[in-house]
């Protein structure tokens, strides 16, 4: 029995991980080279099943959309955080999984649950936060969509577990 991450959640996290990566790489070099570490981070984090390693890779990338929402759309951020968080997420379940289990035990409908419940309570999130953004605010300026992403953030991480 090995005590590495269970493949279907290391998967799901790093494809998570990878749509924050895409939405980082769209705001320019600067914030795809953040994004780029905290993707390393991850990976390595999940490879060698180091809590860490997943915590700071998911950070790296959280920045990163942060820094991109900056200029870009307010959806567009949260998708790229809801992705940041469903990596770290996935992540230390896979971890948590694989050290209680081992990496070999059949847990792919576990894996798959628990990555439905982590979409359908971030999709939640990105739902609320956008139509705050589109009901209540109108237009707001750069920073204030990234002070709205970071709330709706903060929400999920309140619901989640500990670092």
């Amino acid at each position: 029995m090995t005590a590495r991450p269970t493949g279907a959640g290391a998967w799901a996290s790093l494809v998570a991980g990878g749509v924050a990566l895409v939405v980082a790489s769209l705001a320019g070099v600067g914030t795809l080279a953040l994004g780029g570490v905290g993707f390393g981070l991850l990976a390595a984090g999940l490879w060698r099943g180091v809590a860490p390693g997943i915590t700071l890779g998911s950070l790296g990338l959280f920045g990163a959309v942060v820094l991109a929402g900056t200029v870009l759309a307010p959806l567009t951020t949260l998708l790229g955080g809801l992705g940041a968080v469903v990596a770290w997420d996935t992540g230390h379940h896979a971890r948590s999984l694989g050290r209680q289990l081992g990496r070999e035990s059949p847990t792919r409908a576990v894996e798959l649950r628990h990555l439905g419940y982590a979409l359908a309570v971030g999709a939640t999130a990105v739902g609320v936060g956008y139509g705050g953004y589109l009901l209540v605010v109108g237009r707001l300026g750069a920073g204030s969509s990234a002070l709205l992403f970071a709330g709706a953030v903060a929400l999920l991480v309140a619901f989640g577990r500990e670092f």
